[in-house]
């Protein structure tokens, strides 16, 4: 029995469909390859996140429209680094 369910990276096609775990597509997966973990083992780490609004932009207050601008500092971190693995061929 699995005591939880790790999403599967692919880059498309009809995967999710027999497969009983999540299927998450991605661009940035080449087609017929696929990443598997146990996505618990890693973490993501935010060092700063600033997020700027603003409609002052040549007509945006007219049309209704605000741009945004998000900046931030992350970093990624891998506990156990044979949790993941890279499938070829699928």
């Amino acid at each position: 029995m699995v005591a939880r369910v790790t999403p599967f990276i692919t880059a498309g096609g009809s995967l999710g469909e027999t497969l009983t775990v999540p299927v998450v597509p991605s661009a940035g997966v080449p087609e017929g390859t696929a990443l598997v973990g146990d996505f618990q083992q890693a973490a993501v780490w935010t060092r700063s996140l600033v997020v700027y609004f603003s409609a002052s932009h040549s007509d945006y207050l007219i049309r209704n429209l605000v741009a945004c601008l998000c900046e931030g500092r992350f970093a990624v971190g891998v506990f156990a680094p044979a949790a993941f693995a890279k499938i070829t061929g699928v």
